[in-house]
């Protein structure tokens, strides 16, 4: 699949985490197919402050203000092209859309995504000079694409050899992204190598660790979760209680999962013809980060199921593990996750049925991530995805579920019943066909009703 095909889709990684059901990862990334000729009037301009880049320091008015379109843009250079934010014509299909690939190609170019690193790197902040390594790593999307394909199939051709001279290049960045945070005391720099590393990274990742990203962030349960995995692997238990016993203590739990789409979306160059280009990085960086797959919570589901919670501190314990990832976490699937252990330790049916409720209402009526309409490609519309997803990075995921429940407007009880009724359906379905069981337990209509 092309990046611009990857981009017509909804970006909803799913985790299976054992025991757990499958467990969403929502992040909501939407284009918008379609497309509206613009009659050769210049895009709208989105301008953008150039203040402090990182993302997770505080919140900041990063609205788009439009301007007037201009009355004396150039005429379209073919009836089937019209002009889209940067200046770029591309071509139109037959309905009127935008042709996607033309757009890509015309809008997301080499040059524009080097002045989008240029301007993360002018930043006078650590965090996002580690980003510029971060993306160096990743390599570009055709190297990207290309290992893909080498690895899937195995290919060892002269053409597929040349290509891994730019691996190398890749392990450097790397390794200058690990030597980093191995002598920085900003706990953001330390996750986002961490988790760039995995598990078992090789070269300078051997030198990090979870226990010195927890040293360096006091009060995050996330780096216990890999704690907590590695304690498993040994069967150390003493360490498998203090992991547990730090994590139900947290004051939080930041993964940093949004950390560099916020970076990217705050720094982006006021320059239209750089807006497309960081829009897509930004989408594929959320994209990267779901990808490499989130914290390893199997085992502290195991510890907080079955037999383990007949002993009674370890059942308090997990109440509280609960408490932390259901109100103090940045990602939605630790609220499932705590919603689930909640449910395991006795939480009321009640308190179950609204949070159930509130997220099920989220998901199907939330809007997206990063809309973006390419009905008008203009940079106002550029400008406010991402600004929207420098808010959702500042906010982190489960601040914006929190943000959307309130301004809903409904009761606590409004949610419970609808979760109840939601439930009926599912049961009323199964008894009648299971792949409407299986639709109303989604969320959506049974097939039957539809």
């Amino acid at each position: 699949m092309n990046a611009g095909g990857l981009r017509r889709r909804w970006l909803r990684p799913v985790a299976l985490l054992g025991t757990l059901a499958a467990a969403l990862w929502l992040v909501f990334v939407i284009v918008a197919p379609g497309g509206h000729r613009h009659d050769g009037a210049q895009p709208a301009t989105a301008t953008r402050p150039h203040d402090d880049a990182r993302a997770s320091i505080a919140p900041k008015a990063h609205q788009a203000s439009v301007s007037a379109p201009s009355t004396n843009a150039p005429a379209a250079p073919h009836a089937n092209e019209i002009q889209v934010c940067g200046g770029a014509w591309v071509r139109t299909q037959a309905d009127g859309s935008i042709d996607q690939d033309d757009l890509t190609r015309a809008t997301d170019t080499a040059d524009a995504r080097q002045r989008v690193v240029a301007a993360l790197r002018a930043q006078p902040v650590e965090l996002a000079h580690a980003a510029v390594l971060w993306l160096a790593m990743r390599g570009t999307r055709e190297d990207r694409r290309q290992a893909m394909m080498d690895s899937a199939f195995g290919c060892d051709s002269a053409e597929c050899r040349d290509r891994r001279q730019a691996v190398p290049r890749l392990a450097e960045a790397r390794d200058a992204l690990a030597q980093m945070a191995v002598s920085s005391t900003d706990p953001g720099v330390y996750a986002l190598a961490f988790r760039a590393c995995g598990v078992d990274g090789e070269g300078a990742c051997r030198m990090l660790s979870a226990e010195q990203w927890a040293r360096l962030d006091p009060g995050n349960a996330a780096p216990w979760l890999y704690v907590l995995s590695a304690a498993h692997r040994r069967n150390d238990l003493a360490l498998q209680n203090e992991a547990l016993h730090q994590i139900a203590t947290a004051q939080r739990s930041d993964t940093g999962f949004l950390a560099v789409p916020g970076l990217i979306a705050a720094a982006v160059p006021s320059d239209e013809s750089s807006m497309f280009a960081a829009l897509n990085m930004t989408v594929e960086a959320i994209g990267v980060q779901a990808a490499t797959g989130p914290p390893p919570y199997q085992p502290l589901v195991a510890d907080c199921s079955g037999v383990a919670l007949r002993d009674s501190n370890r059942r308090q314990t997990c109440a509280a593990i609960a408490e932390v990832l259901v109100a103090r976490s940045d990602t939605l699937l630790e609220t499932l996750i705590g919603l689930r252990v909640g449910q395991r330790v006795g939480w009321p049916a009640e308190r179950i049925d609204q949070l159930r409720g509130e997220f099920n209402a989220y998901t199907q009526h939330a809007e997206p991530l990063v809309m973006m309409d390419y009905r008008a490609a203009g940079c106002g519309a550029v400008g406010r995805s991402l600004d929207a997803v420098h808010r959702r990075a500042v906010e982190g995921e489960v601040g914006a579920f929190r943000a959307w429940v309130a301004r809903s407007g409904k009761t606590p009880e409004e949610f419970v019943s609808e979760e109840r009724a939601r439930r009926a359906a599912v049961r009323a379905a199964s008894a009648r066909d299971p792949a409407d069981a299986a639709s109303a337990s989604a969320g959506g209509a049974p097939a039957s009703r539809r």
